[in-house]
């Protein structure tokens, strides 16, 4: 496999602009050493029947991303593209853009990178090499070469559609630091480290896991300023509807699947190895004498995977969630079953069947909305998520999303954390009115489930505090209320939900459940 190299970035291994962001502060600084290894790129697959399956995968979502990368100038999600291309191959893609209107312009030559390259490699007489090649609009082309050539990186970056924020922290990074690797500086901007301060665990949308670009699988084209940063996010987003509109639904949903396990990044001695759970990669990073470690963790894993104690391998035996699943998925032993009551009790209701009842019209619209569009991997949070059970339905039926819960009671909510097993760190125990940490920089949810009494209910100013956050951090609101609220309020939900500030979508009379906005 040829993976594509590093999308060619500023200078052209700098990187983004959009209006300027500065970027995060850096709290804490590898300790380098004054050596730098050359440059290579080693990879292990766990197993021949992981090879089989994914090496061919991985091979297909190159060959797309390449196309993809001249695409996005056609579709408007930015100006230019810098692109990689061999002189056998030069002739013919020049009239291929041609034919679409773009113009293009070789702006260097360089050596052949074996997988992603933090450098550019100089062309050596003997070796094969490849064109540095703008491509774009002929009067856009003609402006980035001018940035190229007055080493203006913020221009490169504008040019080529990188966020703002991205552009600041790469140079201060790669110029000014002259680090080899930036995965440690944007672990640090995404959250803090723990356990001895190095090594740091983290969420990140799909779109934003750049771990496994050395293999030519990214969601973006640059390399973002942190892993949860929003602008890089929603590109991504952009890329992926790039994608399935240009014809690869395939690619884009192992794309989407692969960036959504988990990986470990570690550091030492200049050699950084990327562990995800089908292969490993090595290659050369910033020389410590100290080991340094990112970890994403992930919400899918593949059949292929390697079993394992430690991250980011999945344990051989299952987990409490899933033996929870599966007791409950089954005919319960007499026994459970007077222990089972808590599981709809816990959330008010009588019995099983009545909990069913009361969540199926909810169900079935999350489900609904979840499905439209098929954008993969979405976010869920239910604001007074009881046990889980709620979010266990619709994770059960849309295997992409990703559940988040919140609830003033500490017992539902460590039930809820062993019925939803992986996802168990994404359940917290606090007050959805007063729980910053449920609203983190970067994350954005893609649905939030929310009884619309809970905002009657509380004091206006942090109704409104819960407000301001669901209009800037939630694509959409799915709103619901019981036959005994309405009755207690005397109105109907539309009414209701007018009466602290949202507005219904699509409707109808009778109905208890809706989608709605923030006024």
């Amino acid at each position: 496999m040829q993976p594509s190299a590093k999308s060619p970035g500023i200078g052209l291994e700098r990187t983004n602009s959009h209006g300027i962001v500065s970027c995060p502060p850096l709290p804490k600084k590898m300790e380098r050493l004054g050596f730098a290894l050359h440059e290579f790129v080693r990879t292990s697959w766990v197993s021949d029947a992981a090879s089989q399956v994914w090496h061919p995968r991985l091979v297909k979502i190159v060959d797309a991303w390449a196309n993809l990368e001249w695409l996005s100038t056609l579709a408007g999600l930015r100006s230019c593209a810098i692109v990689l291309v061999p002189p056998s191959d030069f002739v013919e893609r020049a009239a291929e853009w041609a034919q679409s209107g773009l113009h293009c312009l070789p702006l260097a030559t360089q050596g052949t990178p074996a997988g992603f390259s933090a450098q550019s490699l100089p062309a050596e007489a003997g070796n094969t090499f490849m064109y540095r090649v703008v491509v774009g609009l002929s009067s856009e082309v003609d402006k980035l070469r001018h940035a190229y050539d007055s080493q203006d990186d913020v221009g490169i970056g504008r040019l080529v559609g990188y966020p703002g924020c991205c552009t600041v922290a790469y140079r201060e990074r790669w110029v000014h630091e002259r680090l080899e690797d930036t995965t440690w500086p944007a672990a640090v901007a995404s959250g803090g480290p723990f356990g001895d301060g190095r090594t740091i665990r983290l969420r990140c949308p799909p779109q934003n896991n750049i771990l496994w670009r050395w293999m030519g699988i990214r969601a973006v084209p640059h390399l973002p300023c942190a892993f949860t940063c929003e602008r890089s996010a929603h590109l991504g987003d952009d890329f992926f509807r790039l994608g399935r509109a240009s014809g690869y639904n395939q690619e884009m949903d192992w794309l989407s699947e692969i960036l959504s396990w988990p990986v470990e990044w570690s550091a030492l001695h200049g050699i950084a190895e990327i562990k995800t759970p089908v292969l490993k990669v090595s290659t050369r990073t910033d020389a410590t004498a100290l080991k340094y470690a990112v970890q994403v963790e992930g919400f899918r894993y593949p059949a292929e995977g390697a079993k394992g104690l430690n991250f980011p391998y999945q344990s051989c035996a299952p987990s409490l969630g899933a033996q929870l699943v599966s007791i409950r998925s089954s005919k319960p032993k007499p026994e459970l079953g007077r222990a089972a009551d808590w599981y709809w009790s816990d959330n008010g209701f009588s019995s099983l069947t009545a909990m069913n009842n009361a969540h199926a019209e909810i169900v079935t619209l999350a489900v609904n909305s979840l499905s439209d569009g098929n954008r993969g991997p979405a976010t869920v949070l239910d604001l007074g998520c009881g046990n889980g059970a709620l979010l266990r339905r619709i994770k059960q039926l849309t295997t992409m999303t990703v559940p988040f819960g919140i609830d003033s009671r500490p017992l539902p909510i460590s039930r809820s954390q062993e019925i939803l097993g992986e996802y168990s760190r994404n359940l917290a125990v606090g007050d959805m009115f007063d729980c910053e940490a449920m609203w983190p920089p970067g994350r954005r949810y893609s649905l939030v489930l929310l009884m619309v009494g809970k905002l009657r209910d509380e004091p206006p100013a942090s109704a409104a505090r819960l407000k301001e956050h669901l209009r800037s951090s939630c694509d959409r609101l799915l709103v619901y209320a019981s036959d005994e609220a309405l009755a207690r309020f005397n109105q109907d939900l539309s009414a209701a939900a007018a009466e602290v500030g949202l507005r219904l979508e699509e409707w109808k009379d009778g109905r208890k459940v809706a989608l709605a906005r923030v006024l």
